[in-house]
């Protein structure tokens, strides 16, 4: 086993780890791969309440911390890609790499100077 990678889906109707499918085996040979479904999708839990970006951070910061347990490449599509970033920008400590697939170029619900200033200096 190599090391952690966790693949993140993009957001949209029907979105989940499904997206990286027929990219798990060959990234398997030489990561410890883990593909997680988020909040609302796929196939996690889709409990009733607010979902915003803030949820989405939490969410992917604590799975690297608690369920890897250390530092993580980060293969990240799609608007997930701004809440990757934030998790970069704010515990530099958990990411060793980041792979963007088709990121969204506007900040999807954070306020430009807030996260952008510590991921330029990440």
């Amino acid at each position: 086993m190599g090391d952690p990678l966790l693949l993140v889906h993009n957001l949209y109707p029907g979105a989940s780890s499904d997206e990286f499918e027929h990219n798990i085996a060959e990234l398997s040979r030489h990561f410890t791969v883990y593909a997680m479904d988020l909040l609302g999708f796929g196939e996690s839990d889709a409990p009733w309440m607010k979902y915003t970006a803030g949820t989405y951070v939490a969410l992917i910061r604590d799975f690297i911390a608690e369920e890897i347990g250390g530092r993580a490449s980060v293969m990240v599509s799609g608007m997930s890609c701004a809440y990757v970033s934030e998790v970069a920008a704010r515990r530099p400590d958990l990411i060793d790499h980041l792979v963007f697939v088709c990121p969204r170029s506007d900040p999807c619900g954070f306020e430009s100077p807030r996260w952008i200033a510590p991921l330029q200096r990440f």
